[in-house]
């Protein structure tokens, strides 16, 4: 897949209490548990928790908000397909669930984003991607539609819709910003050296790109994964 930089979860029910300076990290843990499931389609990751799902609704959990984890284990229960989990460093998360599945608290207040998740769930749009970070950036990929808290960024994703095909996924930190599209990536502001080596090798046909500090995850629609999680 060709890149372009700009410069400027095996079911697992527990929560632990790691905490990210222990000598044997919760990041470890989550570690060890996707190489015991040997698949895993995404992850979210913070300085002190996370989560990792697997396969149709597995997961595995460490230190994230309980409401989270309640949401996460009901849906399990339920049946529902777990698309992906967002979760920033203040404890703001959101789950995308079945076709346009959503739960959420804490999700950046000037209510533009709720705004728009309601709007795109009353259209029915399968939502591909939600992603914000604790400084009120946002974005959103549904099947037919993108929208994003910024017009620079908005912009940004248009270009590389242009240039590589149809947006797929987006994550954003406070840090930077991923895009992964049909053919090809984009990068904006700070993202691991280490990951566009990772990306560029691989013969993963990647879907979701997830980074966290030097941290990093990426993985194919059917669980199939790389990761430099310690």
């Amino acid at each position: 897949m060709k890149k372009v930089i700009f410069i400027f979860i095996l079911l697992v029910g527990f929560v632990s209490n790691s905490i990210f300076a222990q000598p044997v990290s919760f990041r470890t843990h989550l570690r060890n548990q996707i190489q015991t499931w040997g698949s895993c389609r995404t992850v979210a990751i913070t300085r002190t928790g996370g989560i990792a799902i697997y396969g149709d609704n597995g997961w595995y959990i460490s230190n994230v908000p309980e409401d989270l984890a309640n949401e996460i284990k009901n849906l399990n229960k339920n049946g529902n397909f777990i698309r992906d989990v967002i979760l920033t460093d203040q404890g703001r998360w959101l789950i995308i669930y079945d076709d346009n599945g959503l739960f959420w608290d804490g999700i950046p207040s000037d209510d533009s984003l709720i705004t728009k998740l309601r709007e795109y769930n009353e259209l029915r749009e399968t939502i591909l991607s939600v992603t914000f970070n604790d400084f009120g950036d946002w974005v959103i990929i549904t099947q037919n539609y993108f929208s994003a808290s910024d017009s620079d960024i908005l912009d940004w994703l248009i270009e590389g819709n242009e240039e590589y095909g149809q947006v797929w996924n987006v994550h954003l930190t406070d840090d930077g910003i991923i895009s992964v599209y049909e053919e090809g990536y984009k990068t904006l502001g700070s993202v691991p050296e280490s990951l566009f080596d990772s990306l560029d090798s691989t013969s993963i046909h990647f879907y979701v790109v997830k980074f966290f500090g030097s941290y990093w995850f990426y993985a194919d629609v059917d669980g199939n994964y790389q990761h430099n999680i310690r």
